[in-house]
């Protein structure tokens, strides 16, 4: 966000919101704290921070040393890591580095960090009890697969997916039609997605134009 004004007085500053990258597969700290570096200057459109991550002598220290001129010079609100499962590519060694590096942006930062994996990720740190507690004590929300189609989670899912319908003439969302999905999937979000894409992709083509039901079955027994 650019400001120009507060409260009708000039105030030249910019805004971060947040933060959100994928842990590299060089899961070391250097490594992510300069992916930090390198997407803060993508979002201001300048060359500030992604080069201070260049010099071999940096230690754990100076990481957090410059990622907190980042939060501090545009008030980031939060980091987010996403992609956190990367983590078990790192080793033992690797892991204790780079969780303590975390523990210390969160100490020294003063800001949330908000990991996002899968199981992996829970395994990882399982490994050191005391610091998950420390990098988890805001909670955690775990996402459960539905276990039937009248689950109210997995009916908003299909509501909101449905809405994106390409073909000439869309229908709504009925019963039939949320059984049918979550038969094809069940209920595995990124498997009802490519099947409702699919099923579009098979309406233009034939020239059918919409989407019900038995296309959808059709399209999964096919593909």
């Amino acid at each position: 966000i650019q400001h120009s004004n507060f409260r009708g007085m000039p105030f030249i500053e910019t805004q971060i919101l947040y933060l959100m990258r994928n842990v590299p597969d060089q899961c070391g700290p250097k490594a992510l704290a300069k992916v930090f570096g390198d997407h803060t200057d993508e979002l201001l459109h300048k060359n500030l921070y992604g080069r201070m991550f260049a010099y071999k002598s940096m230690t754990r220290t100076d990481h957090v040393s410059t990622l907190r001129k980042i939060v501090a010079n545009h008030h980031v609100g939060a980091l987010i890591l996403d992609e956190f499962q990367n983590l078990s590519l790192a080793g033992t060694v690797g892991q204790q580095e780079l969780i303590a590096l975390l523990v210390n942006i969160r100490d020294e930062l003063g800001i949330p960090i908000i990991l996002v994996g899968t199981y992996k990720a829970a395994d990882v740190l399982a490994g050191n009890a005391c610091t998950a507690r420390r990098l988890v004590e805001g909670g955690f929300h775990e996402l459960k697969r539905p276990m039937s189609p009248e689950d109210e989670d997995w009916r908003v899912f299909c509501e909101i997916a449905w809405n994106y319908q390409w073909v000439r003439n869309p229908i709504d969302l009925s019963e039939d039609i949320l059984g049918a999905l979550y038969e094809c999937s069940q209920g595995i979000t990124a498997i009802m997605l490519t099947v409702f894409i699919a099923a579009q992709v098979e309406a233009i083509d034939s020239g059918r134009e919409k989407v019900d039901a038995d296309l959808l079955r059709d399209v999964f027994c096919r593909r």
